[in-house]
C-alpha cells in the first residue's frame, strides 16, 4: 500500500498565468461553470504521446505528462484519479486508450461515469523539437512543444477544453550544460502547465506539494480517489491508494490530434 503525503500550506499563486502560447478553440468548447474543487473528481487519463520519438523518450515525456497535471489540480484541492484508475475503466469498457480516435466525446463521457468523475481529462503530447542559436560555446537552445488537451465536463456534458496548445521553453547557458533530454521535458512541462491554465485559473492552490517537478507519479493504484486539503492549516489524511505500481506509460505513433467522437 502506498500512501501519498501532502503538506498543507498556503501556495502563493498571484494572477493567472498569462498564455505565452498559441490556443486555437474549437467551436464545441463550452465556458466552463465555476466549481467547488473539494466536491469535484477529476479522472486523467494517461498522457498519449504522438511525437514518433524512441519508445524510451516517449515514456519519459508521458510522465512529465501526467505529473503536470496531478499537480495542478492537486496543489487546488480537486479530487482527483490518476492514470491507473482511467486504465481500469477503460479496460473494463473495452475503449483502448493508446488510440487517440477512441478518446472522443462518448467514450470519454463512458469513462466519467463509470468512475463517478465530474471532469475526464485527455493530454496528447503531439510535437517536440528545439532549435539552437548562437555561437560554438554559448547558445540560446529553445525547447518547442505541442499538446492536445481535452476536458470533458459531465454535467453540462461537453468539453470545456478542447484545443491544441504550442509553447516554447528558453534555455540560455554554455553548450554542454543543457541536454536536449531535459530541455524537452522542460519544454512539455511548461506547454502542459499553460495549455490548462484557462480553465483552472479561478481556483487558487491551497496545498504545498514538495516534488513539483521531480516526474514522479503523485496518484497510484487503480482504486482510490486522492483529495488534497483546500485550505491553508487543515490537516490532512494521507490519501492511499489500492497498488503501489507506477501508472502505466501510453504510446502510439503520430496520429490524429484530437480523436474523433466516439
Amino acid at each position: 500500500m502506498r500512501f501519498l503525503s501532502v503538506s498543507a500550506g498556503v501556495v502563493c499563486a498571484g494572477a493567472a498565468l498569462s498564455l505565452l502560447g498559441s490556443a486555437p478553440v474549437s467551436a464545441e468548447e463550452l465556458p466552463s461553470i465555476p466549481v467547488v474543487p473539494a466536491q469535484t473528481k477529476v479522472l486523467i487519463l494517461p498522457t498519449l504521446d504522438q511525437t514518433g520519438d524512441r519508445p524510451e523518450m516517449q515514456a519519459e515525456h508521458v510522465k512529465v505528462g501526467n505529473h503536470r497535471l496531478e499537480f495542478e489540480l492537486l496543489t487546488r484541492g480537486f479530487q482527483v484519479m490518476g492514470p491507473d484508475t482511467a486504465l481500469k475503466a477503460a479496460r473494463a469498457a473495452d475503449i483502448d486508450l493508446d488510440d487517440s480516435d477512441s478518446r472522443g466525446k462518448n467514450n470519454l463521457k463512458q469513462l466519467g461515469k463509470d468512475t463517478g468523475a465530474d471532469w475526464v481529462i485527455s493530454l496528447a503530447i503531439t510535437d517536440v523539437h528545439k532549435q539552437d542559436k548562437g555561437t560554438m560555446f554559448f547558445k540560446s537552445r529553445r525547447g518547442q512543444a505541442k499538446v492536445f488537451i481535452k476536458v470533458y465536463d459531465l454535467k453540462q456534458g461537453g468539453w470545456i477544453a478542447d484545443h491544441a496548445f504550442e509553447d516554447t521553453k528558453t534555455s540560455t547557458r554554455v553548450v554542454g550544460n543543457v541536454g536536449t533530454t531535459g530541455l524537452f521535458k522542460q519544454a512539455i512541462d511548461t506547454t502542459v502547465q499553460r495549455s490548462i491554465a484557462n480553465l483552472i485559473a479561478p481556483y487558487q492552490q491551497t496545498v504545498k506539494i514538495a516534488d513539483e517537478f521531480s516526474e514522479a507519479d503523485l496518484i497510484t493504484g487503480d482504486g482510490a480517489t486522492t483529495t488534497a486539503p483546500t485550505s491553508a492549516g487543515t490537516t490532512p489524511a494521507a490519501a492511499t491508494t489500492s497498488t503501489d505500481a507506477p501508472a502505466a506509460a501510453s504510446t502510439t505513433p503520430a496520429a490524429d490530434q484530437s480523436g474523433a467522437s466516439k
